[in-house]
């Protein structure tokens, strides 16, 4: 058994058709009665400002998003760099700690015999 999606409810999945040159004549037709009345005129204006601030907000949150992961990587290279920083400090003292003697070394062990 498998349940059937009303896809065509939602429109979701749809493959976009080309309209016909009939009804793309049609409606631009009807666009162009609609751009003479000047109730429906404004209408018009009205979603295209509508559409012009979706559009806006949009870009911005694009650009927003995209200095976010610019900062982020700035951070992540510092982080990486600090790391190899530490990392040569960490082998260069244990370089300087001698097998068989506690800690660094401070001068010569035989020096104090002269």
């Amino acid at each position: 058994m498998s349940s059937i999606d009303d896809d065509e409810e939602h429109g979701k999945d749809k493959k976009k058709r080309r309209l016909s040159k009939s009804r793309e004549l049609e409606l631009a037709l009807k666009l162009e009665a609609a751009k003479k009345d000047p109730e429906k005129a404004t209408e018009a204006e009205h979603h295209k400002e509508k559409n012009a601030e979706k559009w806006k907000e949009r870009v911005e949150g694009q650009q927003k998003v995209r200095v976010e992961k610019q900062q982020k990587r700035s951070g992540n290279i510092a982080d990486r760099i600090e790391q190899k920083k530490q990392r040569k400090i960490a082998k260069r003292e244990k370089k300087l700690l001698r097998p068989g003697f506690e800690g660094r070394k401070e001068g010569f062990v035989n020096e104090g015999g002269k």
